[in-house]
Order: C-alpha cells, then sequence, then structure tokens
C-alpha cells in the first residue's frame, strides 16, 4: 500500500459519511500515511471500556483526569 491507497480510504470514508478533519502539525501526505497504516491493521486503539450501567464513575474518572488515552462506554 502507498499514499494513493491512504486517499482512496480517505474517500472511502467520506462517501460513509465520516468527516476527516486532519491535524494542525502535519500536512496531509502524514494523514495518508496514517490511514494507509490503519487499513493495514498496524494502529492499535488504546482504550479504557465501561459499561452503561456505570457511566457515573466512568465520568468521575474521566472528569477527575485519570483516563489515560480513551474512555468508551459499551452498551
Amino acid at each position: 500500500m502507498g499514499r494513493d491507497s491512504g486517499r482512496g480510504i480517505a474517500r472511502a470514508a467520506r462517501r460513509a459519511g465520516v468527516r476527516i478533519i486532519g491535524s494542525q502539525q502535519n500536512g496531509r501526505e502524514f494523514l495518508y500515511e496514517a490511514l494507509d497504516d490503519a487499513a493495514r491493521g498496524q494502529v492499535k486503539v488504546i482504550a479504557e471500556t465501561c459499561s452503561l450501567k456505570k457511566i457515573g464513575g466512568a465520568y468521575e474518572r474521566v472528569s477527575a483526569g485519570h483516563v489515560r488515552f480513551r474512555a468508551v462506554i459499551m452498551n
């Protein structure tokens, strides 16, 4: 894969209604490279999950700054 595949992923995302905003630090070539890496499965999402029943506790952890990376509520 290369730069063109990253652009293809960006086009497919737009067709699916996904809005890609980009980055203030880097140009489009870096965005295409990052999308290409994601398409190859080289991106690992680090997230802390919490059940919907425990959303109050999750909110408290986020508010207190105790969650690293992302907090995801699971149904």
